[in-house]
């Protein structure tokens, strides 16, 4: 399929958008096999969990031309994390983004804001833990303010009580956010909208100050 869209279209950079990417440990060695000795293949990205990724298979990606990785992490909360059953280690992305470092891999990070159980202070909380891991994230992922999707058990459980039951057939009424953000699914009160904004103006001012980002921009509009 890569060929195919090399063939086609001149693609030589790919993007994988499959959070099980790396959940196979043998389908994605012989991925990687196969496609460091592809030559139409410049560098590719891939999104995945980080219990997936070790030092070992962070050398092997990059010797296959991974160029980037993306991480939903959503929180450092750790009752946030167990809400929406997200294996997190902290510690563990810690190593992770140091070796990732060392490699010369990119890494994009999702965090999420806003979930109704969380308070201002659980929303500083994370946003003091990005401060701290800054310097090792080449990319935050602007926006990550709540959108609760029917199906979902957040959706389920609080469409009653909060009234989103088909939210998305409505109008969004709620007052801008943020640039970055600029509607909300849910009615915030005003120091969980002021935590939010704040944590929203800490990414912009990473993202706009890395040097990774505004190169990628200008390859965008190129």
């Amino acid at each position: 399929e890569m060929r195919l869209h090399h063939e086609r279209f001149g693609t030589r950079r790919f993007e994988f958008v499959d959070d099980t990417f790396c959940m196979r440990k043998d389908r994605l060695r012989d991925f990687l096999e196969k496609v460091k000795h592809e030559d139409f293949v410049s560098e590719w990205s891939c999104l995945t969990t980080v219990v997936s990724l070790d030092g070992d298979i962070l050398a092997q990606m990059k010797d296959a031309k991974c160029s980037q990785i993306h991480l939903g992490i959503e929180s450092s909360n750790e009752d946030t994390l167990a809400r929406i059953h997200k294996r997190v280690s902290l510690d563990k992305l810690d190593h992770i983004l140091g070796i990732m470092n060392s490699l010369g891999i990119k890494s994009h990070l999702f965090f999420m804001f806003g979930f109704p159980w969380e308070t201002a202070d659980h929303i500083r909380e994370t946003t003091a833990y990005m401060k701290k891991i800054a310097s090792r994230v080449t990319y935050f992922n602007e926006g990550g303010v709540l959108a609760p999707y029917s199906g979902t058990e957040v959706y389920e459980q609080y469409k009653d009580e909060l009234g989103l039951t088909n939210w998305w057939l409505r109008d969004m009424e709620n007052p801008p956010l943020h640039p970055l953000q600029p509607y909300a699914i849910l009615d915030y009160p005003e120091d969980v909208r002021t935590a939010i904004g704040e944590a929203l103006d800490f990414i912009q001012l990473h993202n706009s100050n890395n040097p990774e980002v505004r190169r990628a921009l200008l390859d965008q509009v190129a």
